[in-house]
């Protein structure tokens, strides 16, 4: 049914009066969001880069410049890509070394200026597969403060402690540096961390269960001498399996 003329203008007016609130509130509704948005984005990047800042806290650092082949690293010379919790925070794929002779984790800032960061603020770090945690002098005093290769992490734990010892050399009228390597190894449990070298070592610290775990050291031929932690490794992980 048609409209009356004198109708259709007030029903325009009627629907310009509805509409025009519905358009400002939006427009004031999304003013408010984008405001909302830029605050927090402008938070996350303050956040962030204070964060940043902070994994580039530490000290100038010289990078030893090998001679020969020589370098007191853990396992390469070269910048590692890895992870670490530095001041409770998480940061992934960063350039990483760690210095075996110092006991120091090393950094890169800005693509060229290396910082050796401050120990007492790592938490953990992970490079080339291997995972090291920061742990404290315990009061046995049966190791010492500083980082240890977490090998295995069941209800037993097992702990390498990698070092390197720069010695020098005298050949030929020529100076010749070396970094002499040596791994110790530690089985924790119950609390105590424990001292192991050999088969009979680690076969004491297993003592409640000695003849299970020293069947399985024969029945697999487990060695020692040429793989230490593997066979430690094992070692602890079937102990584990039996009181589980």
């Amino acid at each position: 049914m048609l409209l009356p003329r004198y109708i259709v203008p007030g029903v325009l007016f009627f629907f310009v009066c509805k509409l025009t609130p519905s358009h400002s509130q939006r427009a004031t509704t999304d003013t408010a969001f984008l405001a909302i948005s830029k605050k927090k984005s402008i938070s996350l990047y303050t956040e962030s880069i204070q964060r940043q800042s902070r994994l580039y806290n530490g000290t100038d650092y010289i990078i030893y410049l090998p001679k020969y082949e020589e370098h007191p690293y853990f396992k390469s010379d070269d910048w590692t890509y890895g992870s670490i919790t530095y001041w409770g925070d998480l940061y992934e794929n960063v350039a990483l070394l760690y210095d075996l002779t110092i006991d120091q984790v090393i950094t890169e800032h800005n693509r060229g200026n290396p910082i050796k960061l401050i120990a007492e603020k790592i938490d953990a770090f992970a490079i080339l597969d291997h995972s090291f945690v920061r742990l404290q002098r315990d009061s046995s005093n049966s190791i010492s403060e500083g980082f240890y290769d977490r090998l295995y992490d069941g209800a037993v734990k097992v702990f390498a402690k990698h070092q390197k010892i720069h010695r020098e050399k005298l050949d030929a009228k020529e100076i010749i540096p070396r970094f002499d390597e040596s791994t110790r190894y530690y089985i924790y449990k119950d609390g105590v961390y424990n001292s192991v070298k050999s088969k009979g070592s680690v076969i004491q610290v297993f003592e409640n269960h000695k003849q299970e775990v020293k069947n399985f050291i024969r029945k697999n031929q487990i060695r020692f001498k040429n793989n230490r932690d593997v066979a430690i490794v094992r070692i602890t992980k079937f102990y584990d399996g039996l009181n589980n």
